[in-house]
């Protein structure tokens, strides 16, 4: 089982008024061709609707429901390029997944999210950073932004004329141990504030788009999310503290110390 991202990945909630099962498909792919920029001959397409709960008053009042749910478009090129690699390895692909979903699905399968939250999830990677936000509707939002680790990297790397794998070995060694010095702290200020200020943008637009309050939690995962001074960095420019997400704090496994120091280590990862 694999997972995509990226430009090529599109997802995107639906919500159609009462609809026969018979022209949902149809009715989607209507949906998809309006609100995706991808080539729809040139995608793959999948869909999952989503029962929102009912009070009994309501069903009494109305037997039909609108139909919400949420699709997934990806590119066939994207697709083939991460298949192809798992063949190279000698392995065969038995699901495509997206990201974004994965981890909400990871979220809602070890209760990180209760009833009527709505939590973000900051997944920064070394090329993209993905921002998926999840409301008590049930339909995430999801955006990549190109704004990752490798940028950060580059933009210190210019400013202090040091060479980019000598700041990555700064900062993953220096997880625990000695603090980082105030002009590279200074400098990773700086190099966060574009992807701040996407961050913030993606989530005021949210807020306008679905008239709702900011969220209640931020979770974050990927490589930077060991890193200390940027998480702490993140959390004063978000305005609300950014929880390192660690699915394996939930999940039973082995005991031993080399594994839980080895889940601990690499968890948000």
């Amino acid at each position: 089982v694999c997972g995509i991202s990226g430009p090529e990945v599109v997802v995107r909630g639906f919500t159609f008024p009462p609809l026969p099962e018979t022209a949902i498909e149809q009715a989607i792919r209507m949906e998809a061709q309006q609100v995706c920029p991808l080539d729809m001959t040139q995608s793959e397409l999948d869909f999952q609707l989503i029962e929102t709960p009912q009070s009994a008053q309501t069903k009494t009042a109305s037997k039909a429901k609108p139909r919400l749910g949420v699709m997934a478009i990806a590119g066939n090129r994207v697709i083939q390029e991460r298949t192809s690699l798992l063949t190279e390895a000698g392995s065969k692909a038995l699901m495509v997944d997206v990201d974004a979903l994965a981890m909400l699905n990871c979220l809602n399968e070890l209760q990180f999210i209760e009833a009527q939250e709505t939590v973000a999830v900051i997944d920064i990677g070394s090329s993209l950073t993905n921002v998926v936000i999840y409301g008590s509707d049930g339909l995430p939002f999801v955006r990549n932004i190109n704004h990752a680790g490798n940028t950060i990297i580059q933009h210190i790397s210019r400013d202090l004329d040091t060479p980019e794998n000598e700041l990555w070995q700064r900062f993953t060694q220096n997880l625990s141990t000695d603090p980082l010095n105030d002009q590279l702290l200074l400098s990773l200020n700086n190099a966060i504030l574009p992807l701040v200020n996407a961050i913030n943008e993606t989530l005021r637009f949210y807020s306008f788009q679905e008239k709702r309050s900011n969220v209640d939690r931020i979770f974050l995962c990927g490589g930077f999310a060991l890193i200390e001074p940027f998480v702490e960095f993140l959390s004063d420019a978000l305005s609300m503290p950014a929880e390192s997400l660690n699915p394996f704090n939930r999940i039973s496994c082995d005991n031993s110390d080399k594994t839980q120091k080895a889940l601990i280590d690499n968890g948000p990862i």
